[in-house]
């Protein structure tokens, strides 16, 4: 007895330091986290990090539409001509220094030409070159079908003028920002620890265009509202446009399914970089990006600590999250999933729809609402008559508002009706991008793209198409081969920003739960994913 009591005594100080881990969310974030996490743990700290995800971690997506679990909106499919096409987070550029990083730490990864189908890294020669931006008047204020890349950049320079200098000098600021955010982010620097997105956004200035309008940023920049607001000397010249109206629109609504006026600046120029830069994806599939973290992430493990097996993951929705005093319990619609001492929520609230929970401390029967809403500490007491901390305030809109639908429908066998678009088929670009008011008028679609050239074409869209629309839009014999809804009560593809960019702390709840996905509701994507791991993994190696 006397030694059992001596080694328990010994032990103590080892098991105080070992921390168990749960990250709830198979996507980008969950998996990135993870990733990080293992490379800090350099002592072997961590017992135990958890990856809790219905689904499996980076497969491509075979149960297309699901009212539960949307699953990560990093996804793959598929066609029956054996081609791979994404239905959600499409392309990224070499500027995603954190994706990279992920690409380049896998030999089995490689990086082809955005839109390939997996079996080569460029496009298929026989598919149609160039976009057009289609108003829904049957005009086309900007076409670049059958040209080379340097006359669509010089009329591309041409129409949109003065205006394209003034938005291609503030996304040039922005790639620079992003550049210095990677920089910080791999810095162990006392000031580089962000408690949240918007002091990150600070230090590299940023901050202004994150909270506010699209539209607003536009205006401080000089850009035409219409093209009834050009410059008189730019009316009197021949093929002026505003690239407000048409290409930036379209850009937002095809990435953000949500016009300049609703997304906040920092979306917009984010939105904008993929016409002015070479677009990536990875061959055979992003979805692979999640695969390749969690198995490097294990990696690691194994490396620094001989125990790979760390690292799991767990095909289970978490439901209910519990904090005691010194331990985090997770529930799966009333079953146990085991108690952690750090939480991660690597999915969006709404999305999750997890209850966060805490003990009385008089009772742990009793439970009251976990108070991760922000308070000012000096004019709200979170606790009462000696209970464990309640609400003070409700989460702000932003933080719980849901997310913009999106709708991926993916059909082949298709002609594209050329005459409907009021153009001759030798003149159907491979892109087109809809303006606000042909979005009204076309049922709501954003974009429409030519996968394959034997007639795969992917359209997004706000809301499902009916099967007429799409007969009318690729002829009698189209086969619709998935419907990806991106949406519900439970889904979304991105924040409703409501041209702002608010975020929460990432810390929600003192050291026991972190939310790495707050990051969300200034600007998404994969790499503001990515960033959004790596910094909460930043903040909970440095207070483990």
């Amino acid at each position: 007895m006397n030694s059992f009591l001596l080694l328990l005594l010994l032990l103590t100080p080892f098991l105080a330091i070992c921390k168990r881990i749960a990250v709830i969310g198979g996507g980008i974030s969950g998996t990135f986290v993870s990733k990080y996490l293992a490379e800090y743990d350099k002592d072997c700290a961590l017992q135990q990090i958890t990856i809790f995800d219905p689904l499996p971690l980076g497969e491509q997506t075979t149960e297309i539409s699901s009212p539960e679990w949307q699953g990560s909106r990093v996804a793959s499919v598929r066609l029956m001509d054996n081609s791979v096409v994404e239905i959600g987070a499409s392309v990224f550029y070499s500027g995603f220094h954190l994706i990279m990083a992920m690409i380049e730490g896998d030999s089995s990864l490689e990086v082809g030409t955005a839109f390939n189908t997996g079996s080569t890294k460029t496009l298929h020669p026989d598919l149609r070159s160039g976009m057009g931006i289609y108003n829904g008047y049957g005009d086309w204020p900007f076409l670049t079908s059958n040209f080379p890349k340097w006359y669509s950049l010089l009329l591309m320079a041409w129409r949109y003028n003065i205006d394209l200098y003034r938005v291609f000098s503030a996304t040039a600021k922005v790639e620079y920002a992003f550049k210095i955010v990677n920089d910080l982010l791999l810095s162990e620097h006392e000031t580089t620890f962000f408690e949240n997105a918007a002091e990150m956004w600070d230090a590299v200035g940023l901050l202004k265009p994150a909270h506010y309008s699209f539209d607003d940023f536009l205006d401080a920049l000089s850009v035409c509202r219409s093209k009834d607001s050009l410059s008189w000397w730019r009316q009197i010249l021949p093929y002026q446009g505003c690239i407000r109206e048409d290409l930036l629109a379209a850009v937002t609504l095809c990435n953000y399914n949500q016009a300049p006026s609703s997304v906040n600046g920092l979306v917009g120029l984010g939105s904008f970089v993929a016409a002015k830069v070479p677009l990536l994806s990875v061959m055979g599939g992003n979805h692979r990006l999640m695969a390749s973290a969690y198995r490097q992430a294990r990696e690691i493990k194994e490396k620094l600590c001989d125990n790979a097996d760390a690292i799991q993951h767990v095909k289970q929705r978490v439901s209910t999250v519990v904090s005691a005093d010194k331990s985090v319990m997770l529930f799966s619609q009333g079953v146990s999933l085991g108690e952690f001492e750090i939480v991660i929520l690597a999915a969006p609230l709404h999305m999750a729809r997890v209850e966060f929970l805490v003990q009385s401390d008089k009772d742990a029967a009793v439970l009251h609402q976990m108070p991760f809403s922000i308070f000012d500490a000096e004019d709200h007491d979170p606790y009462q008559d000696g209970e464990a901390p309640v609400m003070s305030a409700p989460l702000p809109d932003y933080a719980t508002r849901p997310f913009t639908q999106v709708v991926t429908t993916l059909v082949s066998r298709a002609v594209l009706n050329a005459t409907y678009f009021k153009l001759k088929t030798t003149n159907l670009p491979r892109s087109i991008y809809m303006t606000e008011y042909a979005k009204r008028i076309e049922h709501n679609i954003t974009a429409i793209s030519q996968i394959t050239p034997t007639g795969s074409y992917k359209v997004f869209s706000s809301s499902e198409l009916d099967k007429s629309v799409l007969t009318t839009l690729f002829g009698e014999g189209c086969t619709v081969e998935i419907v990806k809804v991106w949406g519900g009560p439970h889904g979304g593809a991105t924040a409703d920003y409501q041209g702002a960019g608010k975020t929460l702390n990432y810390q929600l709840y003192g050291d026991q739960l972190y939310y790495s996905n707050s990051i969300e509701t200034a600007m998404a994507c994969m790499e503001l994913s990515a960033i959004g791991a790596k910094s909460v993994a930043k903040l909970v190696a440095k207070n483990w």
